[in-house]
């Protein structure tokens, strides 16, 4: 059982094509994927990994330099992040400051959508994926 493994199993539940958008022919993202994620699967790593102090989600998110995505200068954005090169700790805070930010400010959970419609969030499981599995490795070896 990997680290991660409490985050990453909604993975297999995401449309793979990375068309969410609702239009006709796309596939829908499941509602179920929302709340799960947010509500038990960040939630429960956050409660299970207290060391990790992911409640100062706004201080990992600077410590990283990943703030200057999210204020959108210079024409980065979320999706501008470099996902594959972060560690986990990094990864996981991005993901809280995310969630918090959007259900503190902009009130509609449009922008949050925005980052599960656009694949961000599948981009940043595999990550986690991939950093759970590279740890397995590890430890066989």
């Amino acid at each position: 059982m990997g680290k991660y493994d409490c985050i990453t199993r909604l993975i297999d539940q995401f449309p793979q094509n990375h068309s969410y958008s609702g239009k006709k022919g796309n596939q829908q993202l499941p509602i179920g994927i929302l709340r799960d994620f947010h509500t038990d699967s960040l939630n429960e790593y956050v409660d299970q990994h207290p060391e990790e102090h992911l409640r100062s989600y706004f201080e990992i998110v600077e410590k990283t330099g990943l703030k200057r995505y999210l204020e959108h200068k210079d024409g980065e954005n979320e999706n501008s992040i470099p996902v594959e090169k972060l560690d986990g700790h990094s990864l996981v805070g991005l993901l809280i400051f995310l969630y918090r930010q959007d259900r503190f400010c902009s009130y509609d959970g449009s922008e949050y959508l925005k980052l599960f419609t656009n694949g961000f969030i599948l981009r940043c499981l595999k990550r986690l994926k991939e950093l759970d599995d590279l740890e397995s490795s590890k430890s066989v070896q």
